[in-house]
């Protein structure tokens, strides 16, 4: 077959998959920040010293009911305690207490980004670190529920850095080289 006819039925392939997969499960999302803006997830200090990561998700187009993860957190951090600005959430299940994963869901819809809490950690050592986020002891996922209580995997943005270098690949956020728009894609494929 040649190359001109492979073309074209490999975008239409990729064409039907991404209609037929819901968006919400393409787009939902949660992240860890050091900051309110979620601008940074990178620390660095002299230790010992204290940080608060807040945990931020978002189903767009849709709102967030519920969600469940669990971390998995360095050596060099201890954890102190959750809290929370959102005064209408509930609990579900309070890590404290020896429940398995970290678990919330809202009394009502929450849409945007959402502050789910924040947790304070005591930075123990000048070593360096990464806290992750990672899937739920029970569930086996890092998800979120939408206003209709329908489960979804939300895609992990971020990690928190710890005693890295804020010049670092791993602090800085990379800038596209150039737009990937469907207009863009079709030009690379564009009969000269």
């Amino acid at each position: 077959m040649p190359i001109c006819r492979i073309v074209p039925v490999m975008l239409a392939i990729i064409f039907v998959s991404v209609l037929t997969t819901p968006a919400n499960a393409q787009s939902s999302s949660i992240g860890m920040y050091t900051d309110e803006a979620r601008t940074s997830w990178c620390v660095n200090g002299s230790s010992p010293y204290q940080i608060e990561v807040k945990f931020y998700a978002t189903i767009p187009g849709d709102g967030i009911f519920g969600y469940g993860f669990d971390l998995k957190i360095p050596p060099n951090l201890e954890f102190v305690t959750w809290y929370t600005t959102v005064e209408h959430r509930l609990e579900i299940c309070d890590p404290e207490i020896g429940c398995p994963g970290i678990d919330g869901a809202f009394v009502k819809c929450q849409t945007g980004w959402v502050h789910l809490r924040t947790a304070v950690f005591n930075v123990t050592s000048s070593s360096p670190g990464i806290l992750e986020t990672i899937p739920h002891p029970v569930s086996g996922i890092v998800g979120l529920s939408n206003c209709a209580s329908a489960p979804f995997v939300a895609n992990v943005l971020t990690r928190v850095y710890i005693n890295y270098d804020p010049l670092s690949s791993e602090c800085t956020m990379p800038v596209p080289a150039r737009s990937a728009s469907w207009g863009r894609i079709k030009a690379l494929y564009a009969d000269d």
